[in-house]
């Protein structure tokens, strides 16, 4: 005897947007921009960003996905594109965008003179041991994700100028420092 599948309305709704999920996953190629940015300060960092983020222009690249973790001395930003990218390109954005100068170093050896498949060359470690016994993680934050996504597609809103009075105005004209607690 043959068991019959029944299939009802909401299970092919199901099926179909995991479908199309998997399909929308895989339609294009991908590439993940991997960014440690080490002993910056915040406005450093976002700053450093700012003046960067033309890299991602000049080479048409369109970001879908951004990730920004926290970590004991620094940053780590996880851009992903809508492109693949050679190794030794990747390695030149991720300079050009301000990561880590000698890890790109070590990375750029690893591709010039390949000793292993370099299939995991690009890593940005989401756990660390220190000597110490301390142990360093990384902590997504959603709020630098936000502040990011926006900076690196040029959607940021820009600051608001102060307002000042006229008698400001005219101390400022003639260079006479402004002291706003005292007035």
């Amino acid at each position: 005897m043959k068991t019959q599948k029944i299939a009802t309305k909401k299970h092919k709704d199901i099926e179909l947007q995991l479908c199309l999920l998997h399909q929308t996953e895989n339609t294009f190629p991908k590439e993940v921009i991997k960014l440690d940015f080490d002993h910056l300060t915040k406005n450093q960092f976002l700053k450093t960003l700012r003046d960067r983020r033309a890299v991602l222009w000049f080479f048409k690249l369109q970001i879908i996905k951004l990730k920004v973790c926290t970590t004991n001395h620094g940053y780590h930003i996880y851009i992903t594109v809508n492109k693949k990218i050679n190794n030794k390109d990747l390695v030149f954005i991720q300079v050009a965008l301000g990561s880590d100068i000698y890890r790109e170093c070590f990375y750029w050896k690893r591709i010039k003179y390949p000793i292993l498949p370099n299939k995991g060359w690009n890593i940005l470690f989401q756990k660390k041991h220190y000597n110490t016994g301390k142990i360093g993680r990384e902590k997504e934050s959603k709020y630098l994700t936000n502040k990011i996504y926006k900076i690196m597609t040029n959607t940021e809103k820009p600051k608001k100028k102060k307002k000042i009075n006229k008698v400001e105005r005219r101390l400022k004209k003639h260079g006479t420092k402004i002291n706003r607690r005292k007035c």
